[in-house]
């Protein structure tokens, strides 16, 4: 039963590339249902085996204690709380609880990725989750291919693949990423070629997927992500050599030069033709504060802030915010007719994540989830005072993940990633201090 749980678990690594073109919202909604359904088995499971053999539930009970104690499990937990709260509190709480098709998220919906991050943080181990990240990497490989027909074939300039959207499709290879290197690293312990090199061109096809979409968050996130992790090799790896006499150290310092050189040449010629048939970099030389997708975000974000204004919508709807997926009866409320001038469209979300919190779940909710950010960043840095891959990636990939989410929102793409890698950080902080305890 233990084992079909976590099969269970695993599937849903699967879930980026589930597709129905015969259903309402065919990106979307079939995702949600796969994952529901696959949740609501192994929680079926769960309970079950709980109640048939005592030293599973003994077990339980002792790793769910024992994670409490985690400051990123209770953070986590929090931030659900706040959600609750302005689930209570709603302005439509119906749509606060159940949201709509279009998202598939509501307190439910979301309540049903907190339920993965609590099994997947209690249940796996290290096999468990070589073989989730091996799972990503090879629904990164469909995605990808899927993604390279629609933009050689059928002249998609900025294709979404299965996702339907380039945003949220370079957000989950930046994961992909994240776990092909912990699979590389396993596979590097072992001396397993195969799976070195399999890992290696997972790597390089997302980051090949990520240039084909075009998004500048991502690029932009991946670029200031691997600033501070190449600062991080810098000091951290003070003995290290990489080949004969160079030390990874001073390997950092000449790609820290050669990248200066770049990024000064790229902004003093980014109007030159050249980076126009360059994909993704000729998006980022096109960022200005004057286009129209910034203003559109400034006057967002305006609307955001008028309806969290405690006087202008009281204190409670300050405090606990409109409720999940009730943004667009803010936004109608504190339309700004300026938008028009630059977007036509009906905003759901601020298309920032942290006004989507803050609008959403109020200032308790962008406290909560700040919180979570604070503490992710800082048990990635306690995991150990020696220089470590794993510190390394959980940095790059939370700053990529953040600063993307800055200029757009979640969907189930890019939750199940964030809570994985959130439940990910705990394992192997937990075996972090299992190590040290036994010596």
């Amino acid at each position: 039963m233990k084992s079909f749980l976590k099969w269970a678990l695993l599937l849903t690594g699967f879930m980026p590339l589930v597709y129905s073109s015969g259903s309402l919202f065919p990106y979307i909604f079939p995702k949600g249902l796969y994952f529901r359904g696959l949740i609501f088995v192994a929680v079926v499971v769960f309970c079950i085996t709980c109640a048939a053999k005592k030293n599973f539930r003994d077990e339980m009970i002792a790793k769910i204690s024992s994670v409490w104690k985690n400051s990123v499990f209770k953070w986590m937990t929090f931030f659900y709380g706040a959600l609750l709260l302005s689930t209570i509190f709603a302005f439509d709480r119906y749509m606060a609880l159940f949201g709509n098709i279009e998202r598939e998220e509501g307190f439910v919906g979301l309540f049903f990725f907190y339920i993965f991050f609590v099994l997947i943080t209690i249940l796996f181990e290290k096999k468990d989750w070589l073989r989730f990240f091996v799972v990503n990497m090879l629904a990164g490989l469909v995605l990808f291919l899927v993604e390279a027909s629609q933009f050689f074939l059928q002249n998609n300039a900025r294709p979404g693949s299965l996702t339907d959207n380039p945003i949220f499709l370079a957000t989950y290879l930046i994961f992909v990423i994240f776990s092909a290197v912990m699979v590389y690293r396993a596979a590097n312990k072992k001396n397993n070629t195969l799976v070195m090199s399999a890992s290696m061109v997972s790597i390089i096809i997302s980051l090949v997927g990520i240039f084909m979409t075009q998004t500048r968050g991502a690029l932009l996130g991946m670029f200031f992500g691997l600033i501070v992790v190449f600062i991080y090799f810098g000091i951290a790896s003070k003995n290290i050599i990489v080949y004969k006499n160079i030390s990874l150290r001073r390997l950092v310092v000449y790609c820290m030069v050669v990248g200066a050189v770049f990024v000064a040449i790229f902004v003093s010629t980014r109007h030159s033709s050249v980076w126009a048939h360059i994909p993704g970099l000729n998006r980022v030389a096109l960022i200005s504060t004057n286009d129209p997708t910034t203003q559109a975000r400034f006057v967002n974000a305006g609307i955001a802030v008028h309806a969290v204004d405690p006087r202008e919508v009281g204190i409670t709807r300050s405090f606990f915010g409109w409720g999940w997926d009730n943004y667009i009866y803010a936004w109608q409320k504190f339309y700004n007719p300026r938008l028009f001038s630059f977007d036509q469209s009906l905003f759901d979300r601020a298309h920032d994540k942290l006004l989507d919190v803050l609008l959403m779940s109020g200032i308790l909710g962008i406290i909560t989830y700040l919180g979570l950010w604070f503490v992710f960043f800082r048990e990635a840095f306690k995991k150990g005072k020696e220089f470590s891959l794993e510190i390394a990636m959980f940095v790059f990939w939370g700053i990529a993940f953040f600063l993307q989410n800055l200029t757009v929102f979640d969907t189930l793409v890019t939750f199940i990633t964030f809570y994985a890698i959130f439940a990910y950080l705990i394992y192997e902080t937990r075996e972090n201090t299992n190590t040290t305890i036994t010596k």
